[in-house]
């Protein structure tokens, strides 16, 4: 009984003094912290009176001016901050710039419908029928000559409200329209086709290619128009439009809306538009062979790349020479 009380008395003293050793080493370490501490002070001090210094003597007249004309840019319809937001709002409703939209009646419509839905019935309001056949003529016009046939019975399709028939004649004039641009002339995809395009003008300035936003828009449209779907799963456009130029080709799904066809006809009317912008690539764009079907890509033709580089800078020193003239 007396060594059982002996052993508990001993592993109490030995307890105690591992806590105290313990204890000893945290305020060595801590102390040794606050050391290294003062020290990185008082090397700091130069740089930080320096520091003080600058801070004093900040111009708040020209940060004001500064956070004011900010302020106006983002106000400004016309600015990029503006245009930068207009391309995000329109690539989640799938839209091109609408045909002859001036940008205030844009960022008023935006500011007012925060959805694809409630944004699809103003267009329904804003293409009227005198502005959609503004719109039909200026294709018209400038449609290649094999097209005007088959366009013009289209369009008596959607003035019959038959959108699915119309909707069928334009898929094929915007792939049409678009083959130029790849080497392969018979590949029909057109998802991505103009991915690397977007991307080749984002190396420049915007004030050189100002165009950039309205092309990222019609990147987006279109490969929302061509997108792949899954037959086995029978997956379908989940949005408030049913454009799908697959699902229709393959008799899966039918869009046989009005708003379809307005974004289709106003699709093909900006791929005539941005012609000149688009005209350096043709024929430079290939397919990514390296991935399964539904993952490939469009890509610039490396091989062609010096090429591109000419023609691209011949068209934005044109562009600079017009708008000075």
């Amino acid at each position: 009984m007396e060594d059982k009380e002996n052993d508990n008395e001993f592993n109490i003293i030995d307890v105690g003094r591992l806590i105290v050793s313990s204890l000893e080493r945290y305020t060595e370490l801590i102390e040794t912290i606050r050391q290294n501490t003062e020290k990185m002070m008082i090397s700091l001090q130069p740089f930080l009176k320096a520091l003080s210094e600058k801070v004093v003597n900040i111009n708040f007249k020209g940060l004001t001016d500064a956070l004011l004309k900010f302020s106006e840019a983002l106000n400004n319809p016309n600015s990029f901050f503006s245009y930068e937001s207009y391309k995000n709002d329109l690539e989640n409703y799938y839209w091109v710039w609408p045909y002859k939209m001036d940008a205030v009646q844009l960022k008023e419509i935006l500011t007012n419908n925060k959805d694809e839905t409630s944004f699809d019935k103003i267009m329904i309001k804003y293409f009227t029928k005198e502005k959609t056949n503004q719109m039909i003529t200026d294709i018209s016009n400038n449609l290649p000559k094999k097209h005007k046939v088959i366009f013009k019975q289209a369009i008596n399709s959607f003035n019959n409200k038959d959108f699915a028939i119309a909707n069928m004649v334009f898929y094929s004039i915007i792939e049409d329209l678009l083959a130029g641009y790849t080497q392969n002339k018979g590949n029909n995809t057109r998802n991505t086709i103009l991915n690397p395009v977007v991307d080749y003008y984002c190396r420049y300035q915007i004030n050189e290619v100002p165009f950039i936003f309205e092309l990222c828009l019609l990147s987006n449209c279109i490969n929302y128009i061509y997108k792949q779907y899954d037959f086995n799963s029978n997956e379908q456009p989940s949005n408030h439009k049913k454009v799908s130029r697959h699902l229709s080709q393959h008799g899966k799904k039918y869009s046989n809306q009005k708003i379809d066809c307005l974004l289709l006809l106003n699709c093909i009317y900006k791929i005539i538009y941005f012609e000149d912008i688009l005209k350096p690539f043709k024929g430079l764009l290939v397919r990514n062979k390296d991935k399964s079907k539904r993952d490939e890509k469009f890509m610039i033709n490396k091989d062609k790349m010096n090429l591109l580089d000419k023609r691209v800078h011949k068209f934005l020193d044109i562009t600079k020479k017009d708008e000075k003239q």
